[in-house]
């Protein structure tokens, strides 16, 4: 069932004017209190990805994940490649509990 109202656009290409010459689309900029939320919160996340390396908790590097010699430092624990179970099964219950809760 298919309803026809006006269907007129499907006439005719919408960058292309009756001329016959381009008409330029332009993204409008975004602005407003979410967006500058989510800049801010970018801005913050790229800092910390930055610098946590560099912190050290307990000896281990806050976050590093060394592939080569197979070490990897979450929040400060150190895992072993044995041990990346207990990751994937916790990044699991992370996901779930999200989307559920």
């Amino acid at each position: 069932m298919s309803s026809f109202k006006d269907e007129s656009f499907r006439d005719s290409i919408a960058t292309i004017t009756t001329e016959g010459k381009r008409n330029f689309i332009y993204p409008k900029k975004p602005s407003g209190k979410y967006y500058q939320k989510r800049k801010i919160l970018s801005y913050i996340l790229l800092v910390f990805l930055l610098t946590a390396p560099f912190i050290k908790v307990n000896g281990n590097q806050f976050l590093m994940f060394n592939v080569l010699e197979r070490r990897f430092s979450i929040f400060g624990f150190p895992f072993w490649p044995q041990d990346f179970y207990l990751f994937v099964m916790s990044m699991i219950v992370g996901v779930v509990g999200l989307t559920l809760f």
